[in-house]
């Protein structure tokens, strides 16, 4: 399998920025596997606490078990977080996704002798 394509599959399949480490560029796989893991973390925290919340009140009885309610609280709670900042980690976390696949597939192509060339180089 050429090392292009290895590099993409690993940045795209397992986790944001594997695949550098095929095209022996660590330093930009930290990086870019930093950044994701620091905004997945986010938005996990995030989704336990709004679990969490919804169990309390469902524990307690202040919100009925059904679908409706349950639907209802999870619309209010959603609106009422910090939805800024939760969307700029989503669109951080997806840019760096699709960067280190694209990014990693082109760097794989510049290294492996006779891979094909782009015509703007």
């Amino acid at each position: 399998m050429p090392k292009a394509l290895k590099a993409a599959l690993l940045s795209g399949l397992v986790f944001p920025g594997l695949g550098y480490f095929v095209v022996k560029r660590p330093l930009r796989a930290l990086v870019v596997m930093a950044i994701s893991a620091v905004c997945l973390a986010y938005l996990i925290d995030l989704a336990v606490q709004q679990a969490s919340t919804l169990m309390d009140k469902l524990m307690s009885g202040e919100v009925a078990p059904d679908v409706a309610s349950v639907q209802q609280l999870l619309t209010n709670s959603s609106a009422a977080s910090d939805s800024t900042w939760s969307t700029i980690a989503t669109f951080v976390l997806l840019a760096c996704w699709l960067f280190s696949i694209v990014d990693g597939y082109r760097t794989g192509n510049k290294e492996e002798p006779g891979a094909p060339r782009d015509a703007a180089e």
